[in-house]
């Protein structure tokens, strides 16, 4: 992301729930892979209409570099390590498309496989 400082009119500051929500645009991207199922408060949330990204995680470290953690759900009989990998350059390219922001790292905890029906 451009440098604050050099910007004529001011500063851009981008929330954590922006790039939740690319993150989560991302996903969509990817065939077969899902965010991993919300529990109880997360899906009341949602009945509410509260815009809420269970299982992606965005952290700001003490030099203001940008990781994200993402919990997804993988189909069965797939190769994970392809499929991760792919994951996470559509993470990365929506993020630098979105935002122009380089991420520091992106980590995929799949945290279970779904049936390649569902």
């Amino acid at each position: 992301m451009s440098d604050p400082a050099q910007l004529a009119v001011g500063s851009v500051k981008i929330h954590r729930r922006v790039l939740a929500a690319v993150v989560a645009s991302a996903l969509d991207s990817v065939s077969g892979v899902r965010l991993h199922a919300p529990g109880f408060s997360s899906a009341l949330k949602s009945m509410m209409g509260i815009k809420h990204y269970p299982g992606i995680n965005i952290i700001l470290d003490k030099n203001h570099q940008v990781s994200i953690g993402v919990q997804v759900l993988m189909p069965y009989g797939s190769n994970i390590p392809e499929l991760a990998q792919k994951t996470q350059t559509a993470i990365r390219d929506a993020v630098q498309q979105t935002v122009d922001m380089e991420l520091k790292d992106i980590r995929i905890n799949v945290q279970g496989i779904t049936k390649k029906d569902s």
